[in-house]
């Protein structure tokens, strides 16, 4: 029987090491991570080709005639992105030291992109174009659809006839991330 009381005691104290509280450690595990500051424009490099500029009959050019375009999706994922265009006339490849002649037309580009843009090149360097920046520009996707677009409208010449030739000129976008 004294063998049974010492195993049923044993026994006991085994349940009751088994139930004792344990004593408690917490700890915590930091987690952490970062973004990097981007932008993209899906659909960057485009050609637009306005072909034959229609002349008034007496040489000299209307102008209005627009064409619209978009660059696709365009976003920045930054808290203070710089968005600048930069737009250089249209110069002729020909020149005429004939004083009622031009090689070139200007235009104006405008986009509903945020921010908005509305460039003239009237009286701009051909050299440096007409600039609009615009800083601080919070984080902003575009989507692919009407605020992705830009229209380009060119300006008459006023009494100005244009030289024959090909025309051309360009239109600088930089988009600059910032945190």
């Amino acid at each position: 029987m004294l063998k049974r009381i010492l195993g049923a005691s044993v026994a006991t104290a085994a349940l009751i090491a088994l139930s004792a509280p344990a004593f408690a450690a917490t700890g915590s595990i930091a987690i952490t991570g970062s973004v990097d500051a981007a932008c993209s424009i899906s659909s960057p490099t485009h050609t637009v080709a306005f072909g034959t500029f229609t002349m008034n009959p007496d040489g000299t050019y209307a102008g209005a005639q627009s064409q619209t375009q978009g660059f696709g999706d365009v976003w920045c994922n930054g808290t203070h992105n710089t968005f600048s265009v930069t737009a250089y006339p249209l110069i002729g490849d020909h020149t005429s030291t004939d004083t009622p002649f031009t090689n070139r037309i200007d235009y104006t580009v405008s986009a509903a992109v945020l921010p908005s843009v509305a460039l003239d090149t009237t009286g701009a360097p051909v050299a440096t174009g007409k600039n609009q920046t615009v800083n601080d520009v919070p984080a902003f996707d575009t989507g692919s659809g009407t605020y992705d677009q830009y229209t380009i409208t060119t300006k008459d010449t006023g009494s100005n006839k244009l030289v024959a030739g090909a025309y051309s000129g360009h239109i600088d976008v930089t988009l600059t991330p910032g945190l």
